[in-house]
Parts: C-alpha cells; sequence; structure tokens
C-alpha cells in the first residue's frame, strides 16, 4: 500500500535538491511561500456524535485532499485473530448494500450461505486435523470447498467490483488508497475541490452500512500477498520464526497476520470487533465515533465552518457510527 501524506492529510514536497528552498525562494520572489506557517491556518471541530475534523484551507489549487484516519491497528487485536484490522481496511472498499450490487435482495442470500459453508469447512478442517474416525472426513472438506467455491461465483455475479473505487476515480480522483499499521489505520484520497460533498457522501455510507462482500476470495488475495512478502523472503521468515516471537507485546503480531489466526477469520469474527452489529450490513450498534480516535483531515478551499455544515448533514445523524475499524 502507498504511504499516506503526513501532518493531516498535508504533503509538502521538497524541490529537486539544487533548487532553493521554500524560504530562499520566498524571499527571492518577494511573496510568502504558502507552504510556510499552514500550522496557523489548521482549523478543526467536533461533532456531537464525537467525530473529529481537522482543516486546512487552501486556495491556491482546485483540489481537495481527503484523510480518514482511526487511532487503532494490529495493537487492538486479539491474541487468535491477527490480521483482522488489515482485512478490515481491505473491506472498506466493498462497497454497501446500494454500491457494488447488481441486486442486494438476490446478494444478501448468498452472502449468508457462504458464511455458513465457510464454519461448516472449518469445523471439518478442525476434525480432519484432529485425526476424526473414518474417512469421511477428507471427502467432506473436498465437499465443502467445492459448496464454497460455488456460491462463491454465484455471489460473484451479483458483485459491482471496485464500485466505491471506481466513483470516486470517475469523478476524478487520485492516490485513492490504505493504509494499516499496528497503531492505525487510514484512508485518503485527492478529488477536484467540487467533488468533496461526493466524498463525504460515500465516506459517511462506507461507515454507515457496509456490507462485506467478497470476504473469502479477499482473504487468498492477502494469504497470497503474505506468501510473497513473508514465506518467501528470507527477511519475512526471520521475523516469523525468531524476532516476532521472541517479542512479549502486541507489537510482534505481524500486521498481515498469523497464517492460522488470519484462516479462521469468518464474518462473525469481524462482527464482534467492530462497531457493527447484523452480518456487516444494516443498523449500528453503539451510537458513537467517541473512544475510536477517528478523525477526518480535509485540505480544501472551504474554511472550516463551511465545511461543518456539510458534516453535520451527511455524518451526524443518529444512524452514522464508525464501521471499518476495530475497537480500541
Amino acid at each position: 500500500m502507498l504511504g499516506s501524506a503526513a501532518a493531516g492529510a498535508v504533503a509538502l514536497a521538497a524541490g529537486p535538491p539544487l533548487l532553493a528552498s521554500p524560504a530562499s525562494a520566498a524571499a527571492v520572489s518577494g511573496r510568502p511561500d504558502p507552504a510556510l506557517g499552514f500550522e496557523r491556518r489548521v482549523e478543526e471541530f467536533t461533532l456531537r456524535n464525537g467525530l473529529h475534523f481537522i482543516v486546512l484551507p487552501r486556495r491556491n489549487a482546485p483540489v481537495v485532499a481527503c484523510h480518514t484516519y482511526a487511532n487503532v491497528g494490529a495493537w487492538n487485536e486479539s491474541p487468535g485473530a491477527t490480521g483482522m484490522a488489515h482485512l478490515l481496511e481491505h473491506m472498506a472498499f466493498k462497497g454497501t448494500p446500494r454500491l457494488g450490487t447488481v441486486d442486494f435482495r438476490r446478494e444478501a442470500p448468498l452472502l449468508d450461505a457462504l458464511d455458513e459453508a465457510f464454519y461448516e469447512l472449518r469445523e471439518a478442517q478442525a476434525a480432519v486435523a484432529a485425526g476424526g474416525p473414518g474417512g469421511a472426513g477428507p471427502t467432506r472438506v473436498s465437499s465443502l470447498r467445492a459448496r464454497l467455491r460455488s456460491l462463491q461465483d454465484a455471489a460473484a455475479a451479483l458483485a459491482v467490483p471496485n464500485a466505491f473505487g471506481a466513483a470516486l476515480q470517475r469523478a476524478g480522483g487520485v492516490g485513492l488508497n490504505a493504509t494499516t499499521s499496528h497503531d492505525q489505520t487510514r484512508y485518503f484520497v485527492s478529488l477536484p475541490s467540487n467533488k468533496l460533498e461526493l466524498w463525504v457522501a460515500l465516506e459517511a455510507e462506507r461507515f454507515r452500512a457496509p456490507v462485506f462482500r467478497e470476504l473469502y476470495s479477499e482473504k487468498a488475495v492477502i494469504e497470497e500477498e503474505r506468501r510473497l512478502r513473508v514465506d518467501n523472503t528470507p527477511l519475512g521468515r526471520y521475523q516469523q520464526e525468531y524476532a516476532l516471537a521472541s517479542l512479549a507485546t502486541p507489537y510482534r503480531r505481524p500486521v498481515i497476520g498469523f497464517e492460522q489466526d488470519f484462516d479462521a477469520i469468518g464474518r462473525r469474527e469481524l462482527q464482534a470487533r467492530t462497531e457493527w452489529e447484523g452480518r456487516g450490513r444494516g443498523r449500528a450498534s453503539g451510537g458513537s465515533w467517541r473512544g475510536l480516535g477517528a478523525e477526518l483531515e480535509v485540505v480544501t478551499q472551504l474554511r472550516g465552518e463551511e465545511l461543518r455544515g456539510l458534516a453535520e448533514r451527511v455524518f451526524a445523524p443518529s444512524n452514522c457510527f464508525a464501521g471499518y475499524v476495530l475497537k480500541a
């Protein structure tokens, strides 16, 4: 994943080594450099539900830089559930009942059936690993794997891949990405300034009514990522076998998760560690963003009070809470 801009989503790009510094350039031109002293122009406000905004008004370009930050990550995971924060980051782009589906009324029962097949398969695999009696175990595992693949194909036929990202990219969005570390989860994108309201609406939509579609196929993507970056590299193997095993701290857990932990994660585990109930969609539990360390950081042509009016309309309703972040 790409790294996000620092200091509240403001990236101050350094020029080539031979160019003058911003301070000396400003002195030569006689004009103040807009990148200097930006801290004094930062505005902040907090909505009644606890969601915090940091706003940097900047009028020298018709571009808005948007950054959603949650003060939780792999450090917050429970033992035996590693890799969940990173998985939730991936699932944040999978859409809602209205976004990312051909027909959600037909898709929803397939997602439920996928969950049932996954947990049946997990139990059957555990029974085989434990050396259960008889030879039916491996046959049942093969049958359940085939069922899971069939249900995945049926659900995929009703999904619209990358609908969330495509909506932003059609609006001129660039740099759309997200990262997860031990301490934080971040989502970011830059857009034309007249598309700020679209970003606010989409961000609220995916936190208000997430759908964990493509969950099991996305897990396979992450598992392949682990094989490439960890299992097949000397440094990765060293970290897994020696360095991580020697540390008595939550920071020993790899962000991508331990293989055995990650394999066991299904929708139930994601529900249990997020602020949402209802199979990753529908009504939210809890009632506040407070305690999650969640904030939205925006560099925009608007003043803070102007953005606040938009945020109050979209984020403040009682059914809009944090979704794709682990409980702190």
